[in-house]
Parts: structure tokens; C-alpha cells; sequence
């Protein structure tokens, strides 16, 4: 039986990709990970498709953090010392596992958003792969939070608990007392050590009485949060939503914790009024749905509609959250849940990129898109045609201002980077407009890569025929 060819898409992930062959369905042999064409790491599969010898696997974060974790498997188990590494260098990080592949003795670990300019660590001990005694997180060497778990890996007593979305900004903490594993009593919110809100369980464990907490998606650009009373965990009654103590919204909830009558309430990045002409059933519109934008930083204003099974119909506005600071937004018509037609993507009213969509929600025809590294310092568009929703023949790379060429390529019809490809460097900015030049196969970057600035070769990269990267020379 022949041996096929894989590449898989990894979770959590737009641009890492999984890369091996498989027989009867089973992965064996060598599998490595890819990002941006370029083959990065990863370990071996034995006849039976289990997990053998030494790995580097990626964080569910790689992408933005760069950390990845190296050691070694037996039969798909996990033993001995595992490493924490940090752009392939090893940093104070990991801990070692039993023979069982229990995590075991004293272990660090990276956080949700760990990075090299923010060293956000969990430490503490394990016994037979639960937590026990003192654990702590700091940041930069220094303790932010701390407290301590039972002998059955249950947390107790009192607690200051970093959130899990912990970052530079979104400094939330949480205060309060654990009994086996339960919250109990009265809990603080905390923002930037400053107290903003917070609560009381129940001794049966759950949200009771008037609560004040952070909406959701709160963020530097969007710090709302939302005050109102809980019944056993169930929210009831009237709820107010807060910008800096003021009440920019809110409505009421049932008996069953389910939206009623008119609200304002927010969403991602803006504020969005919702008025609903009949109630909500399982939190899904029932007929028209009037929804008006009221951001601060946007003068749209909109009438979306779902249809009677909750999905999007008609015309919307859509917002995404990684280009909020940029005012991004797209704009078109939903058919059944599905983008169809001609969407726009704008800025300040002005439109920057479109393309088409099929019935079946795919990109079709000529399209003007955003770069995959655009942002407020890398605002650079994609021109190019799509099939079946697959990238397919030569795409242009230009600026968004001037519409000056930058770089391009060709795709396969199959999507993946052919033959000669000038494109931006990871680093690009509008201050540092770093090119990468070369050649790719099937998706893999191959032969000889350079990256030049002003004119001037920085670095000299080999690709192997595996797409695995030897730096031949630096001339920074």
C-alpha cells in the first residue's frame, strides 16, 4: 500500500500546518510542524501511530508566542524531563513526568499570553499529575498571584487569582475563598490592583444577589462592564451596562436567565443596540432583528436581520476583532447563515478590498483582501482570484495606500505557494519594509531565501528539500 502524503491543519491555528504520511489512515514515520512554509519541528511516529522518541511540539498560542515544549515519548505517553522554549531557546520553564506520563515534582508553565516581552509564568507542584500545595504566577520574576491546593488537586482557602486572558491589556484578578474546589463567599474583582467590582457566592456554590463584572470581551478599547443580580448562577431582572461607572445600557432578564424586550447590550468592539420585536427562546431571534452600531469610533448605523432558525440573513455589518484599532469593517448580504454575493471591506467609508461569494459561503472570482499580517503598522493588501474558496494562480501583494507593488505569487490550484514569491517579512513595517525573496514547492520553501532591505541583502537562508531552514550567512 502507498504511502500518502498529508497536510493537516493544526487547531487554534490559521497558519501552522501538520505534515507526514499516513498508511491505512495510521500517521507513521516522520511528521513535522509547517508555518509559513517553512518546515519548523516536530518528532516520530512508530507502525502503530504512536508518539516515539524526542518531540518539539507547539503551544496552542505558537503563532504569537513562539514557545514550544521538547522531550521525549514512549508509546504516545510523556516521560522524563520536558523543556519550555522560547524562539528555540530554553527558558526557566516545564518540569518531568512519570513513567505513567503524569505531570510529576515541581513544574513551571507558560500562560494563555506568555511572550517574550511578557513572561507570565504558573508554578508550583505536582503529585501523580495533580496539583498540590502553594502555586503562584508571576510576571517578570515578580509574584502577582497566589494560593493553594488540597491533597486531591483541589483549590482552597483563599485565593488572588490571575485571569486566564491575563495580559498587558486586561489586568483582571480575582479574590476570594475556594472550599474543594468551590468558590464561596464574597469575591473581588481587581484591575490593575484597583477594586472594580465583584460578589458573593453562595454556600451551595453559586452567583447570588447583585454582581459587577466585566463583560466578556472587555478590553483596553472597549472597558465595559455590566452590574445586576444573580439567582443561583441564573442572571434575572434588570441589568445595566457600564463605561466608567456610567450606564450606557442594559435590559432584563426572566426567570430562566433568558433576554427580554428592548436592550442595548455590546458586542466585540462596539456597542450594538438590540430591539427585539417578539422575545428571545434560547437566546435566538424569532423575526426581524434591528441592530444599530453606536461605537464611539464609527458612524455606521444598520438594520441586520436573522431568520426564524437564528441564522444571519439580508444585509449586515461585520466587525472583526483583530482589526478593531484599524476600524476594519466588511459588509455585504447573508443567505441561510452564509455570506453570498458582493462584500466590501472598508475603512472610514471608504472601501479598500471586495470579492465575491458563492451559495455555498466560498470565495470566488477576483478578490482585494487583507494581508495575513496586516495591521495599523503593516497595512498591506492581497489581489488575486479565488476557486472553490482556494487561492489559485498569481496574487499581487501591494500597499493600501498608494496600491504600490510590493511582492507576489502564484498558488496552486490545490492553494499552496508555487514556484518565485517576493513577500513581506514576519517583521514588515511601515518603518522597516523587510522583502523576503525565493522559491516554493507545494508550500515548502526551498533552495535559497533572501531577505532584503533597501536594496541590501540582510540574511541568506537554505531550504532543504524538506523545507527545513540553515542560515548561510547574516549581514546585520
Amino acid at each position: 500500500m502507498q504511502n500518502l502524503k498529508e497536510l493537516e491543519k493544526c487547531a487554534n491555528s490559521t497558519n501552522v500546518f501538520f505534515r507526514g504520511y499516513k498508511i491505512g489512515g495510521v500517521r507513521i514515520g516522520k511528521w513535522d510542524y509547517i508555518m509559513n512554509g517553512e518546515s519548523m519541528f516536530g518528532g516520530d511516529y512508530n507502525c502503530s501511530g504512536q508518539k516515539v522518541g524526542i518531540w518539539i511540539e507547539p503551544d496552542k498560542n505558537y503563532e504569537k508566542n513562539l514557545i514550544t515544549f521538547s522531550g521525549e515519548y514512549r508509546e504516545d505517553i510523556k516521560v522524563g524531563i520536558w523543556n519550555t522554549l522560547l524562539k528555540e531557546q530554553i527558558i526557566e520553564g516545564g518540569g518531568q513526568y512519570n513513567e505513567k506520563g503524569q505531570k510529576q515534582g515541581m513544574w513551571i508553565e507558560v500562560q494563555n499570553n506568555t511572550t517574550s516581552d511578557f513572561l507570565l509564568l504558573y508554578q508550583g507542584n505536582y503529585k501523580e499529575g495533580r496539583r498540590v500545595n502553594n502555586w503562584k504566577w508571576t510576571l517578570d520574576n515578580e509574584t502577582i498571584g497566589q494560593g493553594q491546593y488540597n491533597d486531591n488537586g483541589q483549590k482552597d482557602k483563599f485565593w488572588t487569582e490571575v485571569d486566564e486572558n491575563y495580559s498587558k491589556f486586561q489586568k483582571f484578578k480575582f479574590q476570594g475563598s475556594y472550599k474543594n474546589g468551590m468558590r464561596i463567599e464574597k469575591w473581588l474583582i481587581l484591575h490593575n490592583e484597583f477594586i472594580t467590582g465583584g460578589g458573593v457566592y453562595s454556600y451551595e456554590f453559586k452567583k447570588n444577589g447583585i454582581w459587577v463584572e466585566p463583560i466578556e470581551n472587555y478590553t483596553e478599547y472597549c472597558p465595559v462592564f455590566q452590574k445586576g443580580t444573580y439567582t443561583q448562577d441564573i442572571k434575572v431582572g434588570e441589568w445595566s451596562v457600564l463605561l466608567h461607572n456610567s450606564t450606557i445600557g442594559g435590559g432584563k432578564y426572566d426567570k430562566s436567565g433568558l433576554k427580554q424586550g428592548d436592550w442595548i447590550d455590546e458586542n466585540y468592539i462596539g456597542w450594538i443596540i438590540l430591539k427585539w420585536n417578539q422575545n428571545i427562546i434560547m437566546e435566538i431571534q424569532i423575526r426581524k432583528l434591528i441592530i444599530v452600531i453606536v461605537n464611539l469610533n464609527f458612524n455606521y448605523q444598520s438594520q441586520c436581520m436573522y431568520n426564524e432558525i437564528g441564522e444571519k440573513q439580508e444585509y449586515w455589518i461585520d466587525f472583526h476583532k483583530d482589526y478593531y484599532q484599524n476600524e476594519i469593517l466588511f459588509e455585504g448580504n447573508y443567505k441561510k447563515g452564509k455570506r453570498y454575493g458582493l462584500w466590501n471591506i472598508q475603512q472610514q467609508n471608504i472601501i479598500i478590498g471586495n470579492g465575491l461569494y458563492d451559495e455555498y459561503g466560498q470565495k470566488f472570482g477576483l478578490w482585494k483582501e487583507l494581508h495575513p499580517l496586516y495591521s495599523g503598522m503593516c497595512e498591506l493588501m492581497m489581489k488575486g482570484e479565488y476557486l472553490n474558496g482556494v487561492k489559485i494562480n498569481y496574487w499581487q501583494i501591494v500597499t493600501q495606500k498608494y496600491n504600490k507593488l510590493i511582492g507576489g505569487g502564484s498558488f496552486s490550484e490545490q492553494g499552496q505557494k508555487i514556484g518565485k514569491w517576493i513577500e513581506p517579512h514576519q517583521c514588515y513595517s511601515l518603518y522597516r519594509q523587510v522583502i523576503s525573496y525565493g522559491s516554493y514547492v507545494d508550500g515548502l520553501k526551498i533552495g535559497i531565501w533572501e531577505d532584503i532591505y533597501l536594496n541590501k541583502i540582510l540574511n541568506y537562508y537554505n531550504f532543504d528539500k524538506e523545507g527545513k531552514r540553515i542560515k548561510i550567512q547574516n549581514q546585520i
